[in-house]
């Protein structure tokens, strides 16, 4: 079953593409943002460089995780990083463990995590701009924030998963 908002998010200790350990847990930063996307996907391919931008904004306070659907070790990052992701990215495949815990019902799918509860207190799914920019809102504050991270004036309004 899909995660939903209000639902508990499985525990993740997962070890990287670049060798790096990253965990959903209760220390340092409120929340992680888990993202299930695919290379062939262009709402995917939106949602990266829009979630990008959301992680170069509130940097540190927001660990985020890019889990790639379809790639072998290594590919989902190198894929990521031609469309300027710098965050970390996770290759689920062959065995897609992560997935089956999240069960994302299409690509992308965003969740955001409360690391103290690992409550889910967001989920999107495709690219709607709209839902990032209130995401964004969320998050400025949550973290305090006088201003939200704005997405391109270029970007689509909604590309389907």
């Amino acid at each position: 079953m899909t995660l939903a908002v209000g639902m508990t998010a499985p525990w993740l200790d997962v070890k990287l593409s670049n060798e790096n350990r990253a965990a959903l847990d209760s220390v340092s930063r409120p929340w992680s943002v888990l993202m299930f996307w695919k290379p062939h996907c262009q709402a995917s391919h939106a949602a990266l460089q829009a979630l990008e931008l959301l992680y170069q904004g509130y940097g540190p306070d927001l660990p985020v995780i890019g889990i790639a659907q379809d790639t072998q070790k290594g590919e989902g990052a190198t894929f990521a990083q031609s469309l300027g992701v710098t965050f970390p990215i996770l290759d689920d495949a062959p065995n897609y463990e992560i997935s089956w815990l999240y069960d994302p019902l299409i690509t992308p799918t965003l969740f955001v995590v409360d690391r103290k509860t690992l409550l889910v207190v967001d989920r999107l799914e495709a690219f709607d701009k709209i839902a990032f920019k209130t995401l964004s809102g969320t998050l400025a504050e949550r973290f305090n924030r006088r201003d939200s991270v704005l997405l391109p004036v270029g970007s689509p309004d909604l590309v389907p998963g």
